[in-house]
């Protein structure tokens, strides 16, 4: 049995609970959606005594209303948003398992994911970011078939490549790491990943891609120009991928 007044009190009594069904409560809380309504959120037991905080699929439904989930790609900047704030997410609905201990910290941590996913701001910027890496999949999916091309490669714990190409039939193992930057939170990332694949001893050709290398913030793009071996500065330039990647990889 659930203690909803152990819950209320842990929560300094700024929340309540609402009978919805058998063994679901809403969540009345003070969490809300850029427009002002009030977050819809529940609580449900499940069968094995559980606790499980849920949002019964209405962020997606309310998403729905302005913002189309109609491709891929945005279904994948919908669950790494979720996923980012560890939340689960199945088939649009959103929960995360907690218990009376930790309840407020799981609360507030599915809250936060449902406004970041409601949050057309923050949507159509990873909307954006996401179609400038999925051209850069595109223009590195046409390259002949003398390259040899993997995705999302780890090469050590902690740091992941976007693209690793190297020729087929070339006596040299040189590999071309491909980094798509979109923007100086990127540029700082790739330039971290860099030194610490060089300090793990990895031996590759770090080749950036930048959406527009003249928006990066100067520190960074700095960095970014430091730590890697060659740049496309931007998006125009994508049509000399081929022979950047022949020449670095001969």
């Amino acid at each position: 049995m659930i203690d909803l007044k152990k819950l209320e009190a842990s929560c300094n009594d700024k929340i309540r609970f609402l009978p919805h069904s058998e063994n679901l409560y809403q969540i009345v809380a003070p969490y809300y959606h850029e427009d002002g309504d009030m977050i819809d959120i529940f609580l449900k037991q499940e069968d094995d005594g559980s606790l499980v905080i849920h949002d019964m699929g209405m962020s997606i439904f309310k998403l729905s209303y302005y913002f189309d989930m109609d491709s891929e790609r945005k279904e994948k900047i919908f669950e790494d948003i979720a996923r980012s704030n560890l939340v689960e997410n199945n088939n649009g609905k959103l929960s995360i398992k907690t218990g009376q201990e930790g309840f407020l910290e799981n609360l507030n941590r599915i809250c936060l994911a449902i406004g970041k996913i409601t949050n057309m701001e923050i949507l159509n910027e990873q909307t954006i970011a996401s179609m400038f890496i999925e051209n850069v999949e595109k223009q590195i999916g046409k390259l002949p078939e003398k390259f040899i091309i993997e995705r999302n490669y780890s090469p050590i714990s902690g740091v992941t490549v976007d693209f690793v190409i190297r020729l087929k039939d070339s006596s040299k193992e040189k590999r071309v790491f491909v980094f798509p930057v979109k923007n100086s939170t990127a540029a700082l990332r790739v330039a971290v990943d860099c030194y610490t694949l060089k300090e793990a001893g990895q031996e590759s050709i770090n080749l950036a891609v930048c959406e527009n290398i003249e928006e990066l913030i100067k520190a960074d793009r700095s960095r970014l120009m430091t730590a890697v071996d060659s740049v496309i500065p931007n998006n125009e330039d994508l049509s000399s991928l081929e022979s950047r990647v022949f020449k670095l990889a001969a």
